[in-house]
Order: C-alpha cells, then sequence, then structure tokens
C-alpha cells in the first residue's frame, strides 16, 4: 500500500506484477488518529511462490529479516526498500526498520556494509526500535547501485531531482556484468541520437524508456542521468548496435513446435501468429496450452513445445 501522492510508484510496481495480481489496484480511504488518510494498494494472487516468501519474511505473524538476506538484497531489492521505506535527510538516507529486531536491522547493517561497501549506522529511534542510516558520504556509490531500478518519481529519495523531459539530453549506455557491476559503454548527444545513429525505429528508446524503465534484455540501461562511480569502457555506436542486434535475434522471441501426430510432420515457428495462420488456431488457445501445461494433443492432433 502507498499514499495517494506515491501512486505512481505503486502503479510501477503493478507493471512488473500484474501477472500475479487478480485485479487491478484499488483506492481506498481510512481514519489515522482523526486524520483522513487516502492511498492506493493492490492484491495478489495466493500462489505457492508467493507463499513461500511470505513465510520467509514473516513468522508467528511477525516480520522478521531471513538468514540468506545477503542473497536475497540484490540492487532491485535494495532500491525498492529505499522507495519504500526509505527517506532523504541532509545526512543522507534513513531506512525505517521499526518492524524489526535488533537482530534483524543488524543482518540488514551487514549486508549493506559488506555487500555494498556502504557507511551504514544503526540508531535506537524509540525503545525496541531502531532506524538504518546511510552516510552521505555513501550516497553517490548508493545511487550507483539503485538508481536504474528506481523510479522517477521516487529519485528524491536518493537526493536526486526528477529528470526534466529534453530533446537536448544526454543517453547514457550502461552495460550490467554478470555480478551486477554497471560500465559505461556509450554517450548519445541527444535523445532524438539514439535512433538516428543505431537506425533503428523513433520507438526504440521510448519503449524502453516507459515499459522497462530504462532496460533492454536485463542487460543494458539506457539513461538520462549519469551513474556515480560506474567503471567506463567507451565503445563506438557501431558497436553498441552489434550487441543490440546480439542480444536482440531476428523476431525469434521463443519459438513454438508444433508436432502434428496424425501426419508426423514437425514446424518450428518463430511466434504465435506464425502458428494461428498456419493452422488456424486462436493465440489464446495457445496461451491457455502452455498455461495448463497440457499433455495431450490439441485437438487430438497437435503438441505444442516452447523453444
Amino acid at each position: 500500500m502507498q499514499s495517494l501522492k506515491n501512486s505512481n510508484y505503486l502503479w510501477f510496481v503493478f507493471s512488473f506484477l500484474s501477472h500475479y495480481c487478480k485485479s487491478f489496484p484499488y483506492y481506498y480511504t481510512r481514519q489515522r488518529v482523526g486524520v483522513v488518510f487516502k492511498g492506493v494498494g493492490l492484491l495478489t494472487r495466493a500462489l505457492p511462490c508467493l507463499t513461500e516468501l511470505h513465510h520467509l519474511f514473516y513468522q508467528n505473524g511477525v516480520k522478521v529479516i531471513p538468514d540468506n538476506i545477503y542473497e536475497l538484497l540484490t540492487p532491485v531489492a535494495l532500491a525498492h526498500m529505499i522507495m519504500g521505506d526509505g527517506s532523504s535527510r541532509e545526512y543522507g538516507l534513513e531506512i525505517c526498520t521499526d518492524s524489526y529486531s535488533l537482530q534483524d536491522s543488524l543482518k540488514l547493517l551487514n549486508v549493506l556494509i559488506i555487500r555494498y561497501k556502504l557507511n551504514v549506522s544503526l540508531h535506537k529511534k524509540r525503545a525496541d526500535q531502531y532506524r538504518l542510516y546511510i552516510s552521505a558520504k555513501s550516497m553517490p556509490l548508493l545511487r550507483s547501485i539503485v538508481l536504474p531500478y528506481m523510479h522517477t518519481s521516487m529519485l528524491y529519495k536518493i537526493c536526486l531531482p526528477k529528470p526534466v523531459k529534453t530533446i537536448r539530453e544526454k543517453v547514457y549506455v550502461y552495460k550490467k556484468s554478470d555480478d551486477e557491476l554497471m560500465t559505461l559503454i556509450h554517450i548519445f548527444p541527444t535523445i532524438k541520437s539514439v535512433s538516428l545513429n543505431l537506425q533503428i525505429s523513433k520507438s526504440f528508446y521510448n519503449s524502453i524508456k516507459y515499459r522497462n524503465n530504462g532496460w533492454f534484455k536485463d542487460k543494458l540501461y539506457f539513461s538520462e542521468v549519469e551513474l556515480e562511480n560506474s567503471d567506463k569502457n567507451i565503445i563506438s555506436f557501431l558497436e553498441l548496435s552489434k550487441l543490440i542486434k546480439e542480444l536482440k535475434p531476428i523476431r525469434m522471441g521463443f519459438g513454438i513446435r508444433v508436432t502434428n501426430i496424425i501426419s508426423g510432420e514437425v514446424t518450428l515457428y518463430n511466434s504465435m501468429r506464425a502458428v494461428q495462420r498456419a493452422i488456424n488456431i486462436t493465440n489464446s488457445s495457445i496461451d491457455m496450452y502452455f498455461f495448463r501445461n497440457q499433455q495431450k494433443p490439441y485437438k487430438g492432433q497437435y503438441i505444442f513445445k516452447k523453444k
């Protein structure tokens, strides 16, 4: 749940989790100490994968930090922890961990120090309530870690202004390594030059910016804000164009192998639409076939498998 002023962030989260939700986000009104509170929330389905996560972070109705938090607190998770429970301060960033015990708060502190090399301290807010404080000296490093995963409405929490749309804005392209380190590989002088230099559709940049929060295939990150403390290995736009093509095979997406058990013919199609046209079947029928993990041939004749 989020307050109404943070509804953009909640819809941002919903864009990633919609397939786990039973409906669109809902608006609600509550009273807290005589003050009317308006907010927006979302409800997920009761799924085993989510139940497993719930058991990790809740024990007997009490919020806890699991022992494997070092692996779980990825840069994406850290960004959402800041967007949800972080507050910008003159001295850096405060993370509200009031609901956790001293031991659990120390688990988080250790991960931030050991895994992310941040300068973090633990302060006692009130009886049995503690909060984490990330020093202002560590903010440049923190921004380089979480900025690619932050929604623009939440940039103020890491002491950054919301980007102003301008045709002259530079575009920085970063490549993510297997150990999640970001390396600057190219700088476009303007937004317009992205499509011009790469000789791709004008909608390419807008698509990855608004649909995928700047990410392309989870390997390249396009940003109008320069990440601090990142490595640099600048390549030409021709090399970048080649890299994009390698990450994006020509219209393959995922292939579908169709076996006709009557004729014995096996055909590989590069899209659902191609299957639909070839054997006169609707996309929804193919979706349902995979969703139900059917083993029986469709209409007693066709077996579909993703490749």
